[in-house]
């Protein structure tokens, strides 16, 4: 029967079928957008189909990741795209407005960020995160390529290693043995 009714279907009658009840929800979201994110730190752990949340909210999914080097400066980006269904953070209206990027932009401006998190400790998965940073310069979203581009910020792995880096280079650059021998003729004293 259709639709639960108690006739029978007519042939040639065209059901859609489901996974499970979980994709039956996610049908109600059908916009997607593709946005690019330019990492400069590892992606080890990030692939394609690993989540975009917001908030620990699945908003989309990783579709492409790749490496540019730049010849001249051999600076290394990895550009990372992004399919976002936005009317999971942007109210329906917004999201199908006539200019279909003019809620990014206010999130970006508002400082959206992406950043690459940690998913599970065991298996080193990444997922990209995208969340508030009021507190870094203000930003566009960048609308100068194929793809508009979420800034980013450094992983949060990335940012502690930098930050044990900082700190064992200041411990190399202390006067151990000064400090010992000091510290020896005190207590000896």
């Amino acid at each position: 029967t259709a639709g639960g009714a108690s006739e029978p279907s007519q042939p040639g009658t065209v059901f859609k079928v489901f996974k499970n009840f979980a994709s039956i929800q996610e049908e109600k979201y059908v916009l997607t957008y593709p946005f690019l994110v330019n990492f400069d730190g590892s992606v080890r752990g990030l692939s394609v189909g690993a989540p975009v949340e917001f908030r620990g909210i699945k908003i989309g999914s990783v579709s492409d990741i790749a490496v540019e080097i730049d010849p001249e400066t051999l600076e290394i980006r990895i550009p990372v795209l992004i399919d976002i269904q936005p009317e999971r953070i942007i109210s329906t209206k917004v999201a199908q407005s006539r200019e279909k990027y003019v809620g990014m932009k206010q999130l970006v401006k508002r400082g959206l960020r992406a950043q690459l998190e940690t998913g599970s400790l065991l298996t080193g998965q990444l997922f990209v995160q995208l969340d508030f940073h009021p507190d870094l310069p203000q930003q566009e979203l960048l609308m100068t390529g194929k793809y508009p581009e979420i800034p980013s910020v450094p992983a949060t792995m990335d940012q502690l290693r930098r930050t044990v880096t900082d700190v064992m280079a200041e411990i190399r650059r202390l006067p151990l043995d000064k400090i010992a021998k000091e510290i020896l003729e005190t207590v000896e004293g």
